[in-house]
């Protein structure tokens, strides 16, 4: 894969393919996680799994484990009874890799038969909520791993008490309308890299836990 095919690429479990072995599990888990979570009020997603119970806890436990937050053993007890091949189960009952790109497939199906959505798109063909599903998938991608052709080297004087402080509240809270603030005290900091100041200030950018600025400011990898 090179530059321009990783920037218009149609399908997520390519581009992930190609990161085999370039990035961290924990990169991995969270962009499972990010999947998941934007399937998280589908109907189908409500009615399987014990009533979307214990694939809820499983998420929220495979999340905390990529943290470290939470050890491999708690991560079993809490997810023994989640289906294997239901998205829940995929983000971590595989190796990272495969974990990302199973539940990658398996929510994008689960998008695309959920009868519900499927009426309020007033009979969109599924076959085309599952490619939207894919493209926003890609664009969780691109937020957690940016431009691999393009690495950005990150000055640790940009790590200002004000920037790290957002970045903790924007990753813990979720709260990602304060990303332009978070632009705005890394330039006061002295940053003055384009690729994060506009991913920061991007208006219809897409944001999840493990985004790739976020991770510089803290210091994850």
């Amino acid at each position: 894969m090179n530059e321009d095919e990783w920037l218009s690429s149609t399908d997520p479990t390519t581009m992930l393919e190609f990161l085999r072995g370039k990035v961290s599990d924990r990169k991995l888990r969270l962009f499972a996680v990010g999947c998941v979570r934007r399937i998280w009020n589908l109907s189908q997603w409500n009615i399987a799994v014990l009533n979307g119970v214990v694939s809820r806890a499983a998420v929220e436990s495979a999340e905390r484990n990529a943290d470290g937050l939470e050890d491999d053993s708690t991560l079993r007890m809490i997810t023994n009874g989640t289906c294997l091949y239901h998205p829940a189960g995929c983000t971590i009952q595989f190796p990272a890799i495969d974990a990302a790109r199973l539940t990658a497939v398996a929510s994008s199906r689960e998008a695309a038969v959920d009868l519900d959505r499927w009426e309020e798109t007033e009979g969109e063909p599924n076959e085309m909520v599952l490619v939207r599903e894919m493209r926003a998938q890609i664009s969780v991608a691109q937020d957690i791993f940016g431009n691999p052709f393009r690495p950005v080297v990150f000055d640790p004087a940009w790590r200002s008490d004000t920037a790290v402080q957002l970045a903790k509240h924007i990753y813990e809270a979720r709260d990602f309308s304060t990303m332009p603030i978070l632009a705005d005290a890394l330039q006061d900091a002295g940053c003055d890299n384009d690729a994060i100041l506009t991913h920061c200030r991007d208006a219809n950018g897409v944001h999840v836990r493990g985004c790739w600025v976020h991770d510089e400011v803290l210091g994850k990898k």
